[in-house]
């Protein structure tokens, strides 16, 4: 399967003001979720936010939100996002409209990206976990999070892959904006 723009859609979760800096090699998950959603704001994919427990863990942070200003933001108490009524309600909308293929990025991928990823799995979605924009506090959190979803037939995939697979053809009018991105 590659990824088609008219079916897209990405979520970036829990990238929160709390939390976020207690994640591993976090500077660097930082600037891939970055490029990850230049990349999407160029490509027109729709894109949400999640946010768990808001009140204890603050907002998304502002070098996230500056990006995605005009994104849908879902509070959650489940740590599957898909566990949340007014997330379902939107991706069913999605999925209505052909928008199956979910690109998952943010924290923790061994708690709520891996719960989601599997959920949206189950419910006819196909989830792509951007690997390099994800993190855990512990990195061996991370690497079995990947392996477990890699053994359930969820995509793994990285931003660069992810561009290119939106792109197509070097030919497209946005391949110069996204290749300022990715090199």
């Amino acid at each position: 399967m590659v990824l088609e723009v008219g079916k897209s859609s990405l979520v970036v979760m829990d990238m929160q003001e709390k939390i976020y800096p207690k994640m591993a090699e976090s500077k660097q998950l930082l600037k891939s979720i970055r490029d990850l959603l230049k990349i999407s704001g160029i490509m027109s994919i729709p894109s949400m936010m999640t946010e768990q427990n808001p009140t204890a863990l603050g907002s998304t942070i502002f070098d996230v939100r500056e990006l995605v200003s005009s994104a849908e933001v879902f509070d959650k108490s489940t740590f599957s996002a898909y566990r949340s009524e007014s997330f379902v309600n939107r991706m069913e909308l999605l999925k209505n409209k052909g928008c199956t293929q979910v690109v998952l990025c943010g924290i923790e991928e061994h708690i709520c990206v891996m719960q989601t990823a599997m959920d949206l799995k189950d419910n006819g979605f196909t989830p792509i976990v951007a690997v390099d924009c994800c993190s855990s506090r512990a990195l061996h959190s991370k690497q079995m999070a990947e392996m477990r979803m890699m053994t359930l037939g969820i995509e793994m995939l990285t931003n660069e892959m992810i561009a290119y697979e939106w792109l197509k053809d070097y030919k497209d009018e946005r391949f110069k904006a996204v290749l300022e991105i990715v090199k």
